[in-house]
């Protein structure tokens, strides 16, 4: 039988998607209900980014801020952000595998 190793960068991955997502956000020229709605999305990653993780409840937190900020850039439409929106589902990959390998 053969042993199955992986050896997956997360936390590099996940920190460097995270300032890229960040920077991304912050550059879009917003106003009113949008920028609300940026805003709290970057709150949401802000919140992850910040948090230790000690246990499986941790990642499913991050896990939970991600998909926030998802739902929030879901209300975007006056400009493209499906290079944002992709770079965010990559995350959330990122944190799911993490959940499952933890």
């Amino acid at each position: 039988m053969q042993e199955l190793i992986l050896d997956i960068p997360i936390d590099k991955d996940s920190a460097i998607m995270t300032s890229d997502i960040l920077s991304a956000l912050r550059a879009l020229s917003l106003s009113g209900r949008e920028r609300e709605k940026v805003d709290r999305a970057i709150k949401c990653i802000e919140n992850f980014q910040s948090r230790g993780i000690n246990s499986q409840k941790d990642i499913d937190e991050n896990i939970q801020e991600i998909l926030k900020a998802i739902n929030d850039l879901l209300f975007i439409t006056s400009v493209d952000i499906s290079n944002i929106r992709l770079m965010m589902d990559f995350l959330l990959r990122i944190w799911e595998s993490r959940y499952y390998l933890q």
